[in-house]
């Protein structure tokens, strides 16, 4: 070995080993692999709102008349055993009904790659707030206005009434059920929306659905009154019509549409950067 390499080198071992001596600094201790766990029952009257956030984790909340009460369970990975014995969820009802629900991290603090995921279950949702960092958001079932946001995981909202705001920087939203405006945001993700209406009868719809990257897809269970409009920078918008039992007819084609249908106050305004807009009405 050529003698003007070699202090390089020495230098280079002797960082490594210190490095290596330092506390919390070895790739095992960074690694959230023990995993934690806990249940709780929340005495609660029949109907709670939701309030509930949580970092690097999955948010499950379902509606099930035949549960007994609340309860909320988390599943979770820490660094080590002494965190992870440490481990708690803080679950407390409000005087206005709405369960609050947080991870409570040991010595106050989340490491980064400390993760917790949280299943709410309840005999009847009203208002929701579900916030989380990396992870997937699914809603099912109650009534009142829902406002979810995840940086990166996908978002499903099933059978809720109730108007329903809803982000992803990285994720697809789908939207089954239920009745109420939508405003519906992805930077990168598909949008779906299926068998939705905007409620009373008198109502109008009031939806709003864009992604950066990403198809659109809208099956109308009703006609809507008022206009559809749709634009797409790569990609057809199209407006069809579904008559009897057959494929739908295609009505519309083209990189954007403003279709009238009938006149009205509602309106539905769809667009997308890169990717397809699918309109079908009866």
């Amino acid at each position: 070995m050529p003698a003007r390499n070699r202090p390089a080198l020495a230098l280079l071992a002797a960082l490594a080993l210190s490095t290596a001596a330092l506390p919390g600094c070895s790739y095992s201790s960074q690694r959230a692999v023990v995993p934690a766990s806990t249940s709780t029952a929340v005495p609660a009257a029949t109907t709670v709102g939701v309030d509930v956030s949580t970092s690097n984790g999955k948010l499950v909340i379902t509606q099930d008349p035949t549960a007994g009460g609340a309860t909320v369970s988390a599943e979770a990975k820490l660094v080590n055993q002494d965190r992870a014995d440490r481990f708690t969820v803080e679950a407390r009802l409000t005087d206005e009904g709405v369960l609050v629900v947080r991870p409570v991290w040991p010595d106050g603090e989340r490491h980064n790659v400390e993760s917790c995921s949280i299943t709410i279950i309840a005999p009847a949702l009203e208002a929701i707030v579900a916030k989380t960092s990396n992870g997937s958001i699914r809603l099912s079932g109650g009534i009142g206005k829902t406002d979810v946001h995840t940086s990166n995981g996908s978002i499903g909202i099933t059978d809720r009434d109730g108007d329903t705001y809803a982000r992803t920087s990285n994720g697809r939203i789908e939207v089954a059920g239920g009745a109420g405006a939508l405003e519906l945001v992805s930077s990168n993700g598909s949008i779906s929306i299926k068998g939705t209406s905007p409620g009373s009868a008198d109502a109008a719809y009031h939806w709003r659905a864009s992604t950066s990257n990403g198809s659109i897809h809208l099956d109308l269970v009703e006609p809507v009154a008022g206009r559809v409009r749709a634009s797409t920078s790569n990609g057809k918008a199209t407006f069809s019509r579904r008559i009897g039992s057959g494929e739908p007819q295609r009505m519309v084609s083209a990189s954007s549409i403003d279709h009238d249908l009938g006149g009205g106050a509602g309106e539905i305004v769809l667009t997308t950067s890169n990717g397809s807009i699918v309109v079908v009405s009866p």
